[in-house]
């Protein structure tokens, strides 16, 4: 079966070059290519009986097909096989500018993603940086439920997990991007810790501290400068040492807390 596609993900218009799907009896295959905005999609699948291969690549493809709050560009190259309750898989996904919609942030992260899928866990290794001094990493191990057929991939949010993570430098690019604008901080940030629980009740342990800080809370109008505290993560509480803080006039802010 010969196929012309064609209409809008999200804020991206595509339409198809090539898309053949082919239906028989034992075996399945399909073979999609795609103009995606400024970018493209090749997708190539074969499932026979009880087993599944299948490899993706987007070149230039737009964050906001992944998340509309996000804007920038994305490559990403993904492999799937299996046979019946068993599969596995990599993806290698690289980012460039990436940043929160609409913001007016000159900073721009790029970052780049690996995930390896091994039947019930995906492992994710991630490194981010900042044309402000920004570097960052994470690892993170999730339970999953997969199989290739029937042809599922899940996580299992109710295991546990477990990874760690740290970040040195400018803070401001990176918490527009994961928090949005309505609040933004900046400022030099050190921080690091680890993850355990479950992503249904995530425990994190670490510590983290700030200088040099800047808040702004667009919707109250409030606006901080010089902040800087030390605050110490215990599971599921967070005790700050050391807040400080100006309203740039004559008002201050200090204090302390769990």
């Amino acid at each position: 079966i010969s196929l012309q596609l064609g209409g809008r993900i999200r804020r991206a218009d595509f339409r198809s070059s090539e898309a053949l799907v082919h239906l028989g009896q034992d075996r399945q295959t399909a073979r999609l290519r795609l103009a995606m905005g400024a970018g493209s999609a090749e997708l190539d699948l074969v499932q026979a009986a009880q087993s599944l291969n299948a490899h993706a690549v987007l070149r230039g493809a737009d964050l906001g097909l992944v998340n509309e709050d996000l804007a920038g560009q994305f490559d990403a190259d993904i492999t799937l096989a299996g046979q019946g309750p068993s599969l596995s898989g990599d993806m290698v996904a690289n980012l460039q500018d990436a940043r929160a919609a609409g913001s007016r942030d000159p900073a721009r992260i790029g970052a780049r993603l690996r995930a390896h899928l091994a039947g019930d866990s995906i492992t994710l290794d991630a490194t981010a940086q900042d044309n402000q001094g920004l570097h960052s990493q994470a690892n993170l191990v999730l339970p999953a439920e997969s199989a290739a057929n029937p042809f599922r991939i899940a996580i299992a949010r109710t295991r546990p997990m477990s990874g760690t993570f740290s970040a040195q430098g400018e803070i401001g690019s990176l918490w527009t991007l994961l928090m949005g604008s309505e609040r933004s901080l900046a400022g030099q940030v050190d921080m690091s810790g680890r993850l355990s629980g479950t992503l249904a009740d995530p425990r994190a342990t670490g510590e983290a501290t700030l200088s040099g800080g800047r808040f702004t809370d667009s919707g109250t109008g409030l606006r901080l400068t010089n902040v800087s505290f030390r605050a110490d993560l215990a599971n599921n509480a967070i005790e700050v040492a050391d807040l400080q803080g100006a309203d740039g006039a004559r008002g201050r802010l200090s204090g302390a807390g769990r």
